[in-house]
């Protein structure tokens, strides 16, 4: 660690130099003496981050596309507001509509609904998993990335399963989900509270 004594009073001159070469500037006096001292920056290793950013992309991946099955869960219930001769009148209270829809209809606005609640619980466990870091045990935990990948499989297929009423298939794709979310919270808080 390298320490210089400006005399009497600090220079802008010495702080900008000093501030230009390092990465974190502690600044103390004794006496008459004011002395600047610093670490100098060090260069990140750009092809050790981006195998670091690469080991996360899993749980970001799993967040962007649990977002897009949200979004695509909009087309079947649109299918079904078509089936039931949908207007410009309708905009005003669309869910006053909801009686006219046939029945596999009124399954996507509830599957559509329910994609809504599985995002909200899903989305922070993707969170929590990217903030516990490159560094942490999640970055190669193969059950929590499988998790992530997982995830966003089921509730498509669950999307399909609810409009199509097949209860078995859906209840499964729904715990499947559930228990994948859950194990990505798991996984994360075991990350943050390790490291």
């Amino acid at each position: 660690m390298g320490r210089t004594t400006c005399q009497s009073r600090i220079s802008r001159f010495c702080l900008v130099r000093y501030a230009n070469i390092i990465e974190g500037i502690g600044i103390g006096h004794r006496g008459s003496h004011i002395r600047v001292w610093a670490q100098p920056r060090k260069e990140p290793n750009k092809p050790l981050q981006a195998m670091e950013n690469i080991a996360l992309a899993p749980y970001a991946w799993s967040l962007v596309l649990a977002g897009a099955v949200v979004v695509l869960s909009v087309v079947p219930l649109g299918a079904g507001r078509s089936k039931a001769d949908f207007s410009m009148a309708d905009l005003a209270a669309p869910r006053a509509m909801f009686e006219r829809l046939p029945a596999w209809g009124k399954r996507a606005a509830w599957a559509h609904q329910n994609s809504f609640e599985a995002f909200g619980l899903h989305a922070p466990a993707c969170l929590l998993c990217l903030v516990a870091g490159p560094n942490s045990p999640i970055a190669s935990d193969a059950i929590t990335m499988a998790a992530a990948w997982i995830h966003p499989a089921l509730r498509l297929v669950y999307i399909g399963a609810y409009v199509g009423n097949v209860p078995p298939l859906r209840g499964m794709c729904w715990a499947g989900g559930l228990l994948c979310t859950g194990l990505l919270y798991v996984g994360g808080l075991r990350a943050l509270l390790a490291g």
